[in-house]
């Protein structure tokens, strides 16, 4: 049985190959932004930045609508831990699904599908319900910081009271 640090390696080699096919890396994002949906500006006011990270309280639509226009204008995208994201709804958001990986149920292997996707995506979504500890999330928001990556990560909503 293959260990999880060469599946991980396999992952990181494939898209490296990926990247050469394309033509695409991440060296080639020179802006400091990516774009961000029209109305959107008034809760981002200084854009989608680069190695920025943003919670988002109980609302997929708005994860979606954040990194709709990033991935519209060709921005990789993953989305990490949200089995009820529907294609349809992801696509009619304006996600670009040729440019957009989904890892439905990373389990307890959270923290390395995510820490992957950092390492090739441009923005990675992060469900509210995935097995990350305080400290998994403090070293993936370092990780995406120091790569340049758009996180997006989903904190569970309180409900109505």
């Amino acid at each position: 049985m293959e260990t999880v640090e060469a599946r991980i390696a396999k992952a990181r080699a494939a898209l490296g190959e990926v990247q050469l096919r394309v033509g695409t890396s991440r060296d080639r994002w020179e802006a400091p932004t990516l774009p961000l949906a029209t109305g959107l500006d008034a809760v981002l006011p200084q854009g989608l930045r680069r190695g920025q990270v943003i919670s988002v309280e109980g609302s997929t639509s708005l994860m979606l609508a954040l990194a709709a226009a990033a991935s519209a204008a060709g921005s990789w995208t993953a989305v990490v831990g949200i089995p009820s994201l529907g294609v349809v709804a992801a696509a009619r958001r304006g996600l670009d699904l040729a440019r957009v990986g989904l890892i439905p149920h990373p389990g307890v292997q959270a923290a390395a599908a995510a820490g992957a996707c950092i390492d090739g995506m441009d923005v990675v979504l992060l469900g509210e319900g995935l097995a990350l500890s305080d400290s998994d999330r403090r070293r993936l928001a370092s990780r995406a910081r120091e790569r340049g990556v758009v996180m997006i990560a989903g904190v569970p909503g309180r409900g109505l009271t």
